[in-house]
């Protein structure tokens, strides 16, 4: 009776959470159909892969303790929509996992007003504290077109504070991107830029949603 009680507790948190993620992205995101998908093959393979914790997804000579993703391409190419749905498939076979969805955009607007109010001493920490809160595992953090976000001086010490944070704490990531690593390391300056795309490569898996 007592295993009874604590496998329903689990579950209740469990589906509370897979809410709470569901709330937080677009709506247009918060369900996947399959057969509507722009690249359902390539959906098929990340997602068997993701699942099976397969770290050389796309043939990558990138091998990490840290499964994380680099996906770009076209707009409208079903990017968001995928990393959306693996946060989703961490959440539901995975009791403790837990997902948090960053709209680069909204974040770099808010970092930028946090430097004008003295307030980014702990801004960091509070985009990725639900994951040390819960002490949830996977904890699964996308950052969501990340080459739309409005440049400077603060918002790219952050955005490396945030990615370095992210992956030396063992936290999963996914990136989406209209851009190559290239083009997007072009957006910052030279230092923040290489450091930026050097440590996204490290860790991550690059998918190229173009590609046929």
């Amino acid at each position: 009776m007592v295993i009874e009680d604590r496998k329903k507790i689990i579950e209740r948190r469990q589906q509370k959470r897979l809410d709470d993620f569901n709330r937080s992205i677009p709506t247009i995101y918060r369900d996947f159909f399959k057969e509507k998908y722009p690249r359902p093959e390539l959906a098929k393979k990340i997602l068997s892969e993701w699942q099976a914790g397969d770290e050389k997804l796309n043939d990558s000579p990138f091998d990490s303790d840290v499964t994380g993703l680099i996906l770009f391409g076209s707009p409208r190419s079903g990017k968001t929509q995928l990393a959306c749905e693996l946060a989703r498939q961490k959440i539901i076979s995975e009791h403790h996992a837990d997902a948090r969805f960053i709209s680069a955009v909204q974040w770099a607007a808010e970092t930028t007003s946090k430097a004008k109010n003295c307030e980014l001493d702990n801004w960091t920490h509070q985009c990725v504290k639900f994951a040390r809160a819960y002490e949830v595992d996977p904890a699964i953090v996308i950052i969501d077109d990340l080459d739309k976000i409005r440049v400077s001086p603060s918002v790219q010490s952050e955005l490396f504070n945030l990615i370095e944070n992210i992956t030396a704490n063992g936290l999963w990531l996914v990136v989406t991107t209209n851009v190559s690593s290239r083009e997007l390391a072009d957006k910052f300056a030279p230092e923040f830029g290489s450091a930026i795309i050097a440590r996204l490569q490290e860790f991550c898996v690059p998918v190229n949603f173009d590609k046929k």
